[in-house]
């Protein structure tokens, strides 16, 4: 028999049971025989409080005490879970945070006198962070309610905002727009642009973005593949207002506000102009989650769910879609919403100022189809690509369309399998960051499956026509701020077997409506085998430009180049597609934000013989320029996707970085001057409140790229362009995290909770004397698909304890001269000399290294005055490194994941026994700190009966219980399969034992993790009785 218990609170007029007022709480214990647990499946609202006092006051207030019987809020919004697993409230018009304490029932009001809170969110360590609309802040507070830090003032009219794990806030704003703001830097980097009065957001599971568009009344997606700002592309909805549930073609919402992703990847979103919570499926198929409609409201006694009252858009009770005539539960001006891991949701409500509970519906197990095991009779309907042509070196997203959440694609002309790289399907949209300057999108592959069986694979086509233009942005505009100079390349596509030896065009910019015209500083830039950038294109060193049109400045000025190759001195041969040149444009000092301006080819001509053989040409489509201020780190150009602010880096420095600009110091893959990766990779003299440069790219530059990527110089600044062109610096600031942890971002497997393919271990030295000089053994280990060809570290030896006396002149002994570090040393400028402090690099190995190694010792000098049982720390301050298989195409070069293990020494005393030594950044990603007690190996702060250190030897999550190892029995006919949550690069082995008390176990099969779910067929003819276990090989 199965029981399903309702707790439900019951909205009267006068005295209730309890005798506190005229609200009462009944408790209702529902009972079902045999009945199927989906069928039990409804959405059972409770009011947990706010509202009314009396029958006649206003519904809001700022009132403390009993949750139910006497808190009062005003304009309650965002929420968030704590850390104490209590219920934390953005109070808005109280300029409050209120906490509701779920299992005592009360009311606590935390904070007091803030602008406006809209939002509130807590980290892993319990920090908690929140958004005050009246002011644009963000600020970040311990429990003790301490105030750390403002980690942003520069907001304009904020809505909602939504964190991903690194701490990364994405923040909707009134006028449309979306920013991220890093802990790295206050300055808002623009996300997306073109919405509608957004009024909440949310991070998915594929760590995009979800929107709720109020004033389009749609749910839509931001893909943060890069690069910025993306457009925002239609999820479900936008159908103007309505209430229509459906799919997404027809599902209509009217005033959406707050929305967030339940644990099973579906949306729950306030519906406010409805006075619904809608339940949006993953593919966009919208459903009401609860809210009876408006034309039911009533105010009566004794009418609502157990002889409880109903107010017209208060009442609580569960919700039965087939039965529209009831009265409950219903809901007026829904706003906020809340979705805990166990798939309770939490929404607030301004029509009575109210906080309310819904609990009956399984939000944690994914819905719909689970693809099956291949057959012969499964038709896979082919995905959709858009663009399906053309050839774009700086880059472009593809827009995928499939029915199928299963796609997959290869960007080199290969065949598509379930290995490839897997398209992130929101719904039945996903995107492809198409970033391959070598090749056109003939060489894109794209395929749909179902279990194994496969759809028509789907790739990009050859040119139908011969056209000549420029090559629109990947972020579809392209955004310069005032003052700066963007590079735009000029693309020819061509029918396959068509050859350009000779041509002239003529290519304009126009300025829209009052723009101040660009000046006669619009040229041409040719390509060049030694660009940083590499393009399929001819030199060009035979074109000439004749420029002609309006004065710089004139508004809505125009001015135009002739650009020609005249008789064979194109400088090669254009066949299928190619870039003729680069444009340098230069946009008005005097521009101001907003502003645009549109490229396009007015007329072309060409041939194919440099003689009498003319080719049709047609005008290829056009860029358009919009100004706005994008800031950049300085040093930051990897990846580098093109030139434009924007369009390179991501918010880190690591060793590619410095691999840039060491090449480029050299003379080798240099960007044009004028470029914002120029001026990235520009970074000595230092900037100081000034912007720093000298307009060269030299020795110095990537020295100071260096050790800002090994962490050694915290100094870190960003450079923008101003109003007026003025040129801005905002820092120093030090870097969040380590180099390893990039802002690129990953779309994770399942059970990729913790997925690092290179690891820095130091070793542990024991009963060692005071005065004695000691080496630290130093291991490199690489997982087998990844290779370094230059690496660097940063390691401190520091005391552990009052007292214990500090350690200099470290040195760094290499294992060979495989391992002798070019650089290597202690000194930082600014700040002298840091004697317990080291840092190596390796420019280029000698030979690729792989797998483990001994990469040699860390030497120092045991202090004399060390006593007994005192002890030091050898810790990685920063690891990072690449392969770099072609040195001259950054596009094929690798960055393997860092992690750290750090090394002891003890004087005197033998070291304590550990079962596995955790990384630093293990910690550091799931508690905060390397030095949290949380972290400890023997800890076990998720309750689930393992400790950290299996945690972090198993690739489980240390902070949900319901991530760990175990095998799950199901039926698949007649056959049993073993089922179980496997993390990548793990070896898992399967026994098999008849006497579970005795044994022995023996093995049955060794399976390798993939971050998805394995699983074993044992067949249908099992033994009488047979045991199985699953465990990790060593």
């Amino acid at each position: 028999m199965k029981f399903a218990a309702t707790a439900c609170w019951k909205p009267g007029r006068g005295r209730g049971p309890t005798g506190k007022g005229w609200r009462s709480l009944a408790l209702a214990l529902v009972l079902a025989s045999m009945v199927p647990a989906n069928l039990l499946a409804q959405a059972t609202v409770t009011t947990l409080g706010g509202g009314h006092q009396d029958r006649y006051g206003q519904p809001n207030g700022f009132v403390d005490g009993d949750t139910l019987e006497a808190a009062m809020f005003n304009a309650p919004l965002g929420m968030a879970l704590g850390v104490d697993n209590n219920l934390w409230l953005a109070d808005r018009d109280n300029g409050a945070i209120r906490k509701l304490l779920l299992s005592s029932g009360q009311t606590r009001t935390v904070l007091s006198n803030l602008n406006a809170p809209v939002g509130i969110a807590f980290d892993r360590g319990g920090l908690f962070y929140v958004l005050t609309a009246g002011d644009g802040t963000i600020r970040q507070y311990d429990t003790n309610l301490n105030l750390l830090a403002t980690i942003t003032t520069a907001l304009a009219s904020p809505t909602a905002f939504a964190m991903d794990s690194s701490t990364n806030f994405y923040v909707t704003e009134a006028g449309g727009t979306v920013v991220r703001v890093s802990p790295s830097s206050a300055v808002p980097v623009l996300i997306a642009a073109g919405l509608s009065s957004p009024g909440g957001i949310t991070v998915l599971n594929n760590n995009n973005l979800a929107i709720s568009d109020s004033g389009t009344h749609a749910i839509r997606t931001v893909f943060l593949g890069g690069p910025f700002p993306a457009v925002p592309v239609l999820f479900t909805g936008g159908n103007g207002p309505g209430l229509t549930n459906g799919n997404a073609a027809v599902a209509a919402f009217n005033n959406p506000q707050g929305l967030m992703m339940a644990p099973n990847g579906e949306l729950i979103v306030a519906d406010r102009g409805n006075h619904q919570v809608r339940l949006v499926k993953t593919n966009g198929y919208v459903t009401t989650f609860y809210g009876i409609l408006p034309a039911f409201w009533t105010d009566c006694t004794g009418c609502g769910y157990n002889g409880g009252t109903v107010w017209s858009g208060w009442s609580d009770g569960p919700y039965d879609p087939s039965d529209p005539a009831l009265l409950y539960p219903a809901s007026k001006d829904p706003m906020g919403v809340l979705v805990t891991s166990d798939g309770t949701v939490y929404t607030t409500e301004w029509g009575y100022h109210i906080v309310r509970k819904v609990t009956g519906v399984d939000l944690t197990t994914a819905g719909g189809s689970v693809p099956g095991p291949g057959g012969t009779n499964v038709v896979v309907q082919a995905p959709t690509i858009t663009p399906n042509s053309g050839y774009y070196p700086n880059g472009q997203v593809i827009v995928v369309g499939s029915p199928n959440p299963d796609v997959f694609y290869t960007t080199d002309g290969t065949e598509p399998t379930l290995n490839s790289a897997r398209v992130s399907m929101v719904g039945n949209v996903g995107y492809i960051p198409w970033q391959n300057s070598l090749n056109d999108l003939t060489m894109l592959r794209v395929k749909a499956f179902i279990g194994t069986n496969g759809s028509t694979t789907v790739s990009g086509v050859a040119a139908a026509s011969n056209s000549i233009g420029p090559s629109p942005s990947i972020r579809t505009n392209y955004t310069a701020a005032a003052g700066s100079t963007i590079l735009v390349p000029v693309v020819m596509n061509l029918i396959p077997g068509t050859e350009v030896r000779s041509l002239f065009y003529n290519i304009e910019i126009q300025a829209a409506g009052a723009a101040p015209g660009v000046s006669e500083l619009f040229a041409k830039v040719s390509v060049s085998t030694n660009d940083f950038l590499k393009v399929i294109g001819v030199p060009g060193e035979g074109l000439s430009q004749l420029p002609y049109g309006d004065a710089a400045g004139t508004p809505g000025g125009k001015r135009g180049l002739l650009i020609s190759a005249v008789g064979t001195n194109l400088g090669g041969v254009i066949q299928t597609f190619g870039v003729v040149n680069l444009l340098s444009i230069p946009i008005p000092a005097t521009a101001v934000a907003g502003n645009t301006y549109t490229v396009r080819v007015v007329y072309a001509s060409a041939s194919s013989d440099g003689v009498q053989t003319t080719v049709p040409v047609a005008p290829g489509g056009t860029a358009t320029i919009v100004v706005g201020a994008t800031s950049y780190l300085v040093g930051d150009s990897s990846p580098g996707g093109w030139y434009n602010a924007g369009e390179f880096g991501d918010g880190n420095l690591n060793i590619a970085d410095v691999n840039n600009a060491f090449y480029a110091s050299l003379g080798l893959r240099v960007p044009p001057a004028l470029s914002d990766a120029f001026d990235a990779m520009d970074a000595f003299p230092v900037d100081t409140a000034t912007w720093g440069g000298d307009g060269e790219i030299r020795f110095l530059d990537w020295q100071v790229i260096l050790q800002r990527a090994s962490r050694v110089d915290p100094n870190n600044y960003t450079r923008t362009r101003a109003a007026g062109g003025a040129k801005t610096v905002t820092g120093p600031f030090a870097l969040s995290g380590s180099p390893n942890e990039g802002a690129a971002t990953t779309t994770w497997l399942p059970g990729a909770v913790w997925v690092r393919q290179a690891q820095l271990r130091a070793g542990v030295l024991e009963n060692v004397q005071p005065g004695q000089t000691v080496q630290v053994p130093v291991y490199l280990r690489l997982s087998d698909s990844n290779a370094l060809t230059g690496m660097s570290l940063t390691a401190a030896v520091r005391p552990r304890g009052l007292g214990v006396p500090p350690v200099s002149g470290i040195q760094f002994v290499p294992v060979s001269d495989a391992f002798r570090p070019n650089i290597s040393g202690n000194t930082v400028p600014g700040s002298g000399t840091m004697p317990d402090l080291l840092y190596c690099v390796w420019e280029r190995f000698p030979s690729v290294v792989r797998g483990s190694n001994l990469i040699g010792w860390l030497s120092f000098q045991v202090p004399a005055a060390a006593a007994a049982g005192q002890s030091y720390i050898v810790r990685f301050l920063a690891g990072s490194g690449g392969e770099m298989a072609n040195i001259m195409d950054p596009r094929t070069w690798r960055q393997p994941a860092f992690e750290t293990i750090p090394g002891w020494v003890f004087v005197g005393v033998p070291a304590p026994t550990v079962p596995v030594r955790i990384s630093d950044e293990w910690r550091i990603h799931f508690f905060g700190s390397p030095d949290s007690p949380l972290g400890d190996n023997e800890a076990d702060p998720d309750q689930d009966g393992v400790p950290n250190w299996k945690e972090y030897l198993g690739g489980t999550n240390p902070i949900r219980p319901e991530s760990l190892l175990k095998l799950q029995p199901q039926r698949h006919g007649r056959n049993v399969v073993l089922t179980w949550l496997s993390a990548p690069e793990k070896t898992y082995v399967i026994e098999s034992t008849g006497n579970l008390l005795q044994g022995p176990w023996t093995p049955v099969t060794t399976i390798t993790g993939n971050g998805e779910y394995r699983e074993l067929d044992l067949g249908g003819n099992l033994p009488t009785l047979r045991f199985y276990r699953v465990r990790l090989a060593p």
